[in-house]
């Protein structure tokens, strides 16, 4: 939950410094409620911490589950900087084949991060979904929307590019 707190993007001006992230609408939030809900979150930032964010997570969490009619993963033969990349191509690949056919995905990478708090779902799942070495490298959820959402923030590409 620190970790989604710390990327949680509360108000538009933290949406327009930081173009990554989770927002307010990237909930399922609009109109005037979306607006009513930032400045909450902006005047009384505890309302997106502890227990109460834990347990809003948890229930969006159930919703989503309860509503998602397929699960996708991409997976590949190891685990090396180069089968990365490739699943990250075929992703962006997917993502857009999906959107112009009007569906929806949503990544769920928590459980393939690789630290030591996850190692346990980590292990886990490779241990149900692949063998023989092999590297679940995107676990997404695939459906038809059942209402419109605003798109989420992006990054300019030229962010990520160092030029010298």
């Amino acid at each position: 939950m620190m970790e989604s707190e710390n990327i949680f993007r509360s108000n538009e001006y933290e949406k327009n410094n930081y173009r990554y992230g989770f927002s307010i609408e990237g909930q399922g939030t609009s109109g005037i409620m979306m607006h009513l809900m930032q400045g909450l979150v902006t005047v009384f930032p505890s309302m997106n911490s502890g227990r109460a964010s834990s347990d809003r997570f948890i229930q969006s969490t159930r919703t989503s589950a309860e509503n998602t009619p397929a699960y996708a993963m991409i997976i590949t033969r190891d685990n090396s900087r180069s089968s990365q990349v490739k699943s990250g191509m075929l992703y962006s690949k997917l993502i857009l084949t999906a959107h112009q056919m009007g569906l929806a995905m949503q990544p769920l990478s928590q459980t393939l991060e690789e630290y030591p708090e996850m190692e346990k779902l980590y292990n886990s799942i490779h241990q149900n979904y692949t063998s023989n070495g092999k590297t679940i490298q995107m676990l997404f959820r695939l459906g038809k929307p059942s209402k419109e959402v605003p798109q989420s923030m992006r990054r300019d590409v030229m962010d990520l590019i160092i030029q010298e």
